[in-house]
């Protein structure tokens, strides 16, 4: 958990926790309980680096050399 919480802080995450940040400072000093709500979610987003960023739930995406160009091992089965 202290990996995943100190290593790989990219523009995004910083993003999300200033984002946070602010929403909980306008949330103390206004007293809006829904707004403290969304800044928990964002600092959490941050601090465990998850949620859907800039290619946060998208797939890897797949070099030339990642794809192998192999045929399939199949077997042609004839109706008798």
């Amino acid at each position: 958990m202290r990996d995943i919480i100190f290593a790989n802080w990219d523009f995004m995450r910083w993003l999300r926790l200033i984002i946070g940040g602010y929403f909980m400072y306008v949330a103390i000093v206004g007293g809006e309980s829904v707004l403290g709500f969304l800044a928990a979610f964002f600092i959490f987003q941050a601090l465990t680096n998850t949620g859907c960023g800039v290619n946060g739930c998208a797939p890897r995406p797949y070099s030339k050399t990642d794809i192998q160009s192999e045929d399939p091992d199949y077997e042609i089965i004839k109706p008798k």
